[in-house]
C-alpha cells in the first residue's frame, strides 16, 4: 500500500512539474502583466480613481531591450524572434491624464516565464532629449555594437552604467571613411563638418587607458556624430585635449561651452543677424517702391477720370462715358487698396529691422572673422537706403501729377509729361541701383559657397585650435 501512494505521489510530482513547463508564452506574460499591474497600484498612490480603473482594466504594452548586447535595437517587444537572451522588460501604461508614462521594470528570458516587477519608473513625456543625452546614448549603443569584442565585461558595463567625460578637442579627422573616396569627396566631406566643432566623449577604464568616441557637431553638441572610436592612452588623449566642458559628475547639467567657441557662435550669428537686417531693409526698399508704383497707378487712373469728364462735358449726357468714369472709379478704389496693403508689408519690414536690430546688439561688436559679410550687409543697406529715398520722390511725384489732374488749365498736359519725365528718370536710378544689390547678394553668397575644391581646402578649426594651444 505504501509503495502505490509513493509512487502516486512521483506520478503527482512529475505531473506538475511537466506542467508548469508547459504554459505558454501569453500565459506568462499575462501572468507578468498582472504582477506588474498589483506592483504598480501598491506603489502609485498619487493616481485618481479613475486612473486606477483603467490600470486594472487595460493591457499594457511592453517595452524591451537586450540584458546582453545584440544587433537589435530597443523597442516595443518583439521576442518571438530570439528567446535565448536575458531581457529588461517594462510593462507600461500610458495612463490617460497623466503626465508621466508608468513602467514596471524587471528582467526575464523571453517567454517571461520568470518575470517579477523590481522598479516603478515614471517616465516624463514632456522631458526633451538634450544634445548631451542624445551623443551619450550613441556612444553606449556603439560601443554595445561595435566594442563588445574588444572590451572587458566590466569596461563595457562601466560605458552603459557611467556618465562619460565631455571634452572639446583637436584629433585628426578621417575624412576618407571608405578608403576609396577622392580627393574632391574628401574635399566635399571636409567643407561639410568645417563649420563644426569636435567634441569627444570618454570613459576611464580600469587599466588606465581610455575608451574614446569621436565627432563633429554644434557648438552646443546638438547634431553630433561620430567619426572614429578606440581605445587610447590618457597621455593622446591630453595631447589633443583643448577642454573639458562636461564631467561625469554634472551628468544632469548642459555642457559647459568654451569662451573661444562662444565667441566664433557670436561672430556667425553676429553676420547672421546683419545680413538678416538688410535683407529685411531690402523688403522694405521693394514694398516702398511697390507703392509708389501703386501711386503712379492711381495718378494715371484719375488723369485718366478727369479726361473722361472733360470729354462728357463736351459731348453732353452719354450713358458709355460714365461707364468709364464708374470702371476709372473703380480703379481708384483698387489703387486705394493696394496702397493700405503695401503700407502694412512697409510695418512688417520695419518689425523685421527692429528685431535684427535687436539680434545685432545682443552679439555684441563686430568682430574680424565675419567683418567682410558684415560690411557686405552694410553695403546692402545703404543701397536699399537709396531704392528708399527715390520710391519717395516717385511718390511725391506720383501725387503731383494727381495734383494737376484736377487742375483746368490748358497747359496741364505738358505739365503733367514734364513730371512723368521726372519720374522716369527716378525709375532708371532705382533700376541701377537694384543692379547693385545684386552684385552685393552674390558676393554674401559667394562667402557661403562651397570652395572651389581643385584648390587648397581650407583648414579647419580644430587645426588653429592646436596651434593656440
Amino acid at each position: 500500500m505504501m509503495k502505490k501512494f509513493s509512487v502516486l505521489c512521483g506520478l503527482l510530482l512529475f505531473c506538475s512539474c511537466f506542467l508548469s513547463g508547459c504554459g505558454s508564452t501569453a500565459y506568462y506574460r499575462a501572468c507578468a502583466a498582472e504582477n506588474a499591474r498589483r506592483f504598480l497600484l501598491a506603489n502609485a498612490p498619487e493616481l485618481t480613481p479613475e486612473q486606477v480603473h483603467y490600470v486594472k482594466f487595460n493591457d499594457p504594452v511592453l517595452l524591451t531591450s537586450p540584458v546582453l548586447g545584440t544587433e537589435r535595437k530597443a523597442g516595443e517587444i518583439a521576442l518571438e524572434k530570439s528567446t535565448s537572451y536575458l531581457h529588461q522588460v517594462c510593462v507600461t501604461w500610458n495612463i490617460p491624464g497623466a503626465s508621466n508614462l508608468y513602467m514596471v521594470f524587471g528582467v526575464s528570458d523571453a517567454r517571461m516565464f520568470s518575470w517579477e516587477p523590481l522598479r516603478l519608473i515614471r517616465k516624463d513625456l514632456r522631458q526633451k532629449l538634450l544634445p548631451e543625452d542624445a551623443a551619450v546614448a550613441a556612444s553606449r549603443q556603439y560601443a554595445v555594437n561595435n566594442l563588445h569584442e574588444v572590451l572587458s565585461v566590466k569596461a563595457l558595463n562601466h560605458i552603459r552604467f557611467e556618465f562619460p567625460f565631455i571634452a572639446r578637442t583637436s584629433f585628426k579627422l578621417n575624412f576618407n571613411t571608405t578608403g576609396k573616396m577622392t580627393e574632391e569627396e574628401i574635399a566635399e566631406e571636409k567643407y561639410a563638418v568645417e563649420k563644426k566643432f569636435q567634441y569627444a566623449l570618454y570613459w576611464k577604464n580600469p587599466d588606465g587607458k581610455v575608451t574614446l568616441f569621436c565627432g563633429m557637431a554644434n557648438a552646443d553638441l546638438s547634431g553630433w556624430k561620430i567619426n572614429f572610436s578606440g581605445i587610447i592612452r590618457e597621455s593622446e588623449l591630453k595631447q589633443n585635449l583643448i577642454g573639458v566642458v562636461r564631467t561625469p559628475e554634472q551628468c544632469d547639467k548642459s555642457i559647459e561651452i568654451l569662451k573661444k567657441d562662444q565667441a566664433v557662435v557670436a561672430e556667425r550669428h553676429k553676420a547672421a543677424a546683419f545680413v538678416a537686417k538688410a535683407n529685411a531693409v531690402t523688403g522694405k526698399a521693394n514694398a516702398v517702391a511697390g507703392k509708389a508704383g501703386i501711386f503712379m497707378s492711381k495718378a494715371d487712373a484719375i488723369v485718366e477720370k478727369a479726361g473722361i469728364t472733360e470729354e462728357k462735358d463736351k459731348a453732353g449726357e452719354q450713358s458709355n462715358i460714365d461707364d468709364k468714369i464708374k470702371a476709372a472709379d473703380e480703379r481708384l478704389i483698387a489703387a486705394d487698396g493696394r496702397i493700405t496693403s503695401a503700407d502694412e508689408r512697409i510695418k512688417t519690414a520695419e518689425e523685421k529691422i527692429v528685431s535684427a536690430d535687436e539680434r545685432i546688439k545682443s552679439t555684441g561688436e563686430k568682430v574680424n572673422a565675419e567683418e567682410k559679410k558684415i560690411k557686405l550687409a552694410e553695403e546692402k543697406m545703404m543701397c536699399a537706403g537709396k531704392i528708399i529715398k527715390f520710391a519717395g520722390e516717385k511718390i511725391m511725384y506720383a501725387e503731383t501729377i494727381i495734383r494737376l489732374a484736377a487742375e483746368k488749365s490748358e497747359n496741364v498736359a505738358e505739365k503733367i509729361a514734364s513730371v512723368r519725365a521726372k519720374i522716369k528718370t527716378v525709375e532708371e536710378k532705382i533700376a541701377s541701383v537694384r543692379e547693385e544689390i545684386e552684385a552685393v547678394d552674390e558676393k554674401i553668397k559667394a562667402l557661403d559657397e562651397k570652395p572651389d575644391f581643385g584648390k587648397t581646402a581650407k583648414e579647419s578649426d580644430n587645426k588653429e585650435l592646436r596651434k593656440d594651444k
